[in-house]
């Protein structure tokens, strides 16, 4: 087992510069390195009941067979505790789910519920036609099989190229769909890592664990106060009463006059000084194990006949399997389209709101300072850039972000914008890459094994080597192969993208009236 450490109650121990021995010794922990403690283990002996709590992580140890010469095994019976405060679907709601099994006990009935005749007393070929033709619920095996993978994993993932030498800023694998004889472009894109590598070193300083999670506000706001404040004034301002208006009506349209006419204090910014952060430095720590990095090429190209584009949807980049924690984006390329921007927003605490001092009923401060409103999600847009030709942005990968919309610059001409999209890997997390997964490209592969003597493919007949290479399937991938997981993937980002944005904004400001 391993717990997580409090590295904050860490930093205020007491101990001299640069001895950090103790840490280890103690804590069984280390400096740079991350806030994980190993808290030991427990024999996992036959007819042994083990309990834990779920804010552990565990792992389960090696072991071998006793006896080489024969087969052994281990059993369990693993039970998960559900919060008894909540309820979730259970086997109460959802019949069995095993079409075998419901094949088995729809055959032990005669008769159907309708009065036709008994399943049972059908051709045995006609019985498994039948139940092979029921679709969807109950699940046979294979589709019980692909659900559970489905289940365990998230199947589909941008693949990283790895970049492992910091000395010469050199790509070690391959890009995906970027042939390697392409070396004039894998230069290119080497020079921005590069360039990218510093800027990331900005973006996720403040994220490292030893600076706050929520910093200080540099500019306060603790309550609202108006100027002018028309309610407080004399009551001899502003709209009287008329002879004929009852009160209600007037106190109505005073209201009105004053909301109008009132205005929320903006507090002063004062000088800008930017906090100091703790340094980072990426090439310094994570030079001897590199980098890994899904590159990604994004076109958006306009025609006459289709001149306009109408912006991306809000979403934080990437999937939890690929582990993204920045974003770099180097807008190589614009012709004929009009200034377009990259915008921002973020979670706000909703919580903190209520903290402020307000008068009752009056929520105007909460749009005017920081562009929310009540009853509506706590997320809050930050800003956008200008994303012109030859700029290099880099952000991280707690914020949302969408493209803009943008048109062409003379709608009689064609226009165009291309983007290379670099997606940091979390340094301390290895994932799957091209170092561990061979070229996916069925054409590229025929076209080596072509010029491979040793196989003997170059001297048959073109037709012959075609109807080969034809034949094989599953792996490498064909171009039609290749599109349709493409689509697929594409597909599935979609409605993941839709359940991201619902949960990045499902808590909502609720102002109490007091």
């Amino acid at each position: 087992f391993r717990q997580q450490v409090n590295t904050t109650h860490v930093n205020e121990l007491q101990y001299e510069q640069d001895h950090h021995d103790w840490l280890g010794e103690i804590f069984g922990c280390y400096q740079n390195e991350p806030g994980v403690q190993d808290i030991g283990s427990v024999e996992t002996r036959e007819g042994r009941l083990l309990t834990f709590p779920n804010i552990l992580q565990h792992q389960v140890a090696p072991f071998k067979l006793s006896d080489s010469t024969k087969p052994g095994h281990r059993k369990i019976l693993a039970l998960f505790l559900v919060d008894p405060n909540i309820k979730v679907i259970s086997t109460a709601h959802v019949p069995c789910q095993r079409k075998d099994w419901w094949k088995e006990e729809a055959l032990k009935k005669q008769v159907s519920p309708i009065g036709a005749v008994g399943l049972g007393q059908l051709p045995v070929e006609l019985q498994t036609q039948i139940f092979d033709d029921v679709e969807g619920f109950p699940l046979d095996m294979k589709e019980a099989k692909e659900l559970r993978l489905e289940l365990m994993q998230e199947r589909k993932a941008y693949v990283a190229a790895q970049d492992s030498s910091f000395q010469f800023n050199e790509i070690t694998s391959y890009i995906n769909n970027l042939h390697p004889d392409e070396r004039d472009i894998y230069r290119v894109i080497e020079k921005i890592i590069d360039a990218s590598n510093p800027l990331w070193d900005l973006t996720l300083s403040p994220l490292q664990a030893q600076y706050p999670r929520f910093p200080p506000r540099r500019v306060l706001f603790e309550g609202c106060e108006y100027d002018p404040d028309p309610e407080n004034g004399p009551e001899t301002e502003g709209p009287q009463q008329l002879p004929d208006e009852d009160d209600e009506e007037f106190w109505d349209r005073r209201q009105e006059w004053i909301e109008s006419i009132r205005r929320v204090v903006r507090p002063e910014p004062g000088d800008f000084k930017p906090r100091e952060t703790p340094s980072l430095n990426i090439r310094e720590k994570y030079g001897k194990t590199g980098l890994q990095i899904i590159i990604k090429f994004a076109n958006i190209v306009l025609t006459p006949e289709k001149p306009f584009y109408g912006g991306g949807s809000w979403h934080v980049e990437g999937r939890l399997n690929e582990h993204i924690v920045a974003t770099s984006l180097y807008y190589y390329s614009s012709e004929n389209i009009t200034p377009s921007s990259l915008n921002f927003r973020q979670q706000s605490n909703v919580d903190d709101a209520h903290n402020m001092d307000y008068e009752q009923e009056h929520h105007d401060w909460l749009e005017v300072i920081f562009g929310c409103e009540n009853e509506e999600p706590g997320v809050q847009e930050i800003g956008g850039v200008d994303t012109r030709e030859g700029r290099l942005l880099t952000f991280p990968n707690i914020l949302q972000h969408r493209v803009g919309a943008f048109k062409l610059a003379d709608p009689t001409k064609p226009g165009h914008r291309k983007i290379l999209a670099l997606f940091l890997v979390d340094p301390n997390i290895k994932i799957i890459s091209t170092a561990h997964v061979p070229c996916q490209r069925k054409d590229w592969w025929k076209e080596v094994a072509l010029e491979q003597e040793s196989t003997g493919l170059g001297q048959l007949p073109v037709e012959l080597q075609n109807h080969i290479f034809d034949e094989v399937e599953g792996f490498p991938l064909g171009m039609d192969e290749a599109q349709a997981l493409r689509l697929e993937l594409m597909e599935e980002r979609k409605a993941y993208v839709q359940v991201q944005d619902a949960t990045f904004q499902q808590y909502t400001f609720s102002l109490c009236e007091h």
